[in-house]
C-alpha cells in the first residue's frame, strides 16, 4: 500500500514537472515571437499611418487657420448664433412683459395659464426655448470643431512618429549589435532572420525525446532581439509623450469659436 502511494506521488510530481516545462517552453516561444513581431509592427504601423498623416500635414501652414471653420461653417455659425441670440432676447422680453402686466407665476417659473394673455406669452416663450435648444447643439459642435480637428490630427501625428522612430531605433540598435558580434553584416543578418525558424525547431524538439535541436547562435539571437526590442519599445513611449508637446510648435492649438473670432481666421 505504501509503495503504491509513493509511486502515485512520483507520477504526480512527474506530471507536474512535465506540465511546468511545457508552460515554460510556451512562454519562451511567445516571448520569442513577440520579439520578432516588434520590428514588423513598428514598420507596419509607420506605413499605415504615413498616408493619413501626410494628407493632413501637407495642408498645415503653422497658423490658427489650419483647422479653422471653412466658409460654409462660418456662415452656419453666424446664422445659428443669431437665431439663439434672438430667441433668448424674445424669452427675456416676454418674461418682462408678463411681469409688468402682473401675470402670476408657478413654482417652476412659468406663467399661470389662466387667461388668454398668459397662454400667449407662455407659448411664445416655449417656442423660443425650443429654438435655443435645437440650435445650441449645432452651435456647440461648431464652437469645438477646430479643436476636435486638431486633436484628431494629433492622434495621427503621434501614432505615425512613435511607430516611425521605434522602427528606426530597432534597426539602428540591431545593426550596431550585429556589427559587434559578426565580422560580416550579411552573416549576422542571416542569423537574425533565421531566429523564428530556430525558435520553432527548438520548441518542437522539446517533444522529441530522441533528438534535441542545437542552435549555436541561440544567445546571440536573443541578445540582439531583446536589446533592440527593448530600445524600440522605450523609444515608442518616449516619442508618444514628446510628439504631443512638439506638435504645438508645428501647428498651434486653436481657441474655441465664438462670436468675436469665428471669421477671424
Amino acid at each position: 500500500m505504501a509503495k503504491r502511494r509513493r509511486r502515485k506521488k512520483k507520477e504526480d510530481s512527474g506530471c507536474a514537472g512535465i506540465l511546468f516545462l511545457i508552460l515554460l517552453a510556451l512562454l519562451v516561444l511567445a516571448i520569442g515571437l513577440s520579439l520578432v513581431a516588434i520590428p514588423i509592427v513598428a514598420v507596419g504601423g509607420a506605413i499605415y499611418y504615413f498616408f493619413p498623416f501626410w494628407k493632413k500635414r501637407k495642408k498645415i501652414k503653422g497658423t490658427l487657420s489650419d483647422f479653422w471653420l471653412n466658409e460654409y461653417e462660418k456662415e452656419r455659425f453666424r446664422t445659428t448664433y443669431n437665431k439663439v441670440v434672438e430667441a433668448r432676447s424674445n424669452i427675456y422680453k416676454a418674461n418682462r412683459i408678463g411681469d409688468e402686466e402682473g401675470i402670476p407665476r408657478k413654482k417652476d417659473g412659468t406663467f399661470v395659464l389662466r387667461g388668454r394673455r398668459a397662454k400667449e406669452l407662455q407659448n411664445f416663450i416655449n417656442s423660443n426655448r425650443e429654438i435655443v435648444y435645437d440650435n445650441n447643439s449645432i452651435l456647440y459642435q461648431l464652437e469645438s470643431l477646430p479643436q476636435k480637428r486638431w486633436l484628431e490630427f494629433r492622434e495621427i501625428y503621434v501614432r505615425f512618429f512613435k511607430f516611425y522612430y521605434a522602427a528606426i531605433a530597432w534597426f539602428i540598435t540591431a545593426e550596431y549589435l550585429i556589427s559587434q558580434n559578426f565580422s560580416k553584416y550579411s552573416e549576422g543578418f542571416a542569423v537574425l532572420a533565421r531566429f523564428p525558424v530556430d525558435l520553432i525547431k527548438m520548441f518542437l524538439s522539446f517533444f522529441n525525446k530522441t533528438k534535441s535541436y542545437q542552435n549555436p547562435d541561440f544567445y546571440t539571437q536573443w541578445e540582439i532581439l531583446l536589446i533592440s526590442g527593448g530600445i524600440a519599445i522605450l523609444t515608442y513611449f518616449i516619442v508618444s509623450k514628446v510628439a504631443k508637446i512638439y506638435l504645438k510648435r508645428v501647428t498651434p492649438f486653436p481657441p474655441e469659436v465664438d462670436a468675436d473670432n469665428y471669421d477671424k481666421y
